[in-house]
């Protein structure tokens, strides 16, 4: 597993844009940090229902919109949001076969569990054993400051980015 949260707030891109707590999450793309070039508020209202991709890891080479990634980005309709959750990145833990129903791979999620799988695996996740918060950096952050375009290439069938 590589994160996991508790969802504590939905905001729609235009209000996750225009939030003033969340301007820290706009990619510095000519930053020296690779950190700071990662943010995931990425996408703004130009008019209404079209929107526009800042330059970002999910942008062309040449900053330019990534038309691929833009549409699937944009294909829900909301930002969801939680101070109460469980990065690990390149730290990444095995989740016990016990909750094997609840893996998802690559883009989207799953839903509609039962309570009593769901109890237990927040139970096993809010363990002793795993700490909160951020524990490792993404798996493919690459720790020079030229971050390839590579980070991320999206055909439909590859996982998608760790944000």
């Amino acid at each position: 597993m590589i994160y996991a949260m508790k969802v504590q707030e939905i905001l729609t891109f235009t209000e996750y844009w225009i939030d003033h707590r969340f301007q820290y999450k706009k990619p510095i793309w000519n930053s020296d940090s690779p950190k700071d070039k990662l943010g995931d508020n990425i996408y703004y209202e130009e008019k209404k229902g079209k929107y526009h991709q800042i330059p970002s890891k999910h942008s062309n080479r040449d900053g330019t919109e990534n038309k691929k990634l833009k549409a699937h980005d944009l294909q829900c309709k909301y930002v969801l949001l939680s101070k109460d959750f469980y990065y690990f990145g390149k730290k990444a833990i095995l989740i016990p076969k016990e909750y094997k129903a609840i893996i998802k791979k690559g883009p989207g999620h799953k839903c509609n569990f039962t309570e009593n799988i769901v109890s237990e695996f927040i139970g096993w996740l809010t363990s002793p054993q795993h700490k909160k918060g951020y524990q490792g950096d993404p798996y493919s952050m690459k720790s020079d400051t030229n971050i390839s375009h590579n980070f991320i290439k999206y055909d439909g069938t590859q996982e998608d980015d760790e944000d």
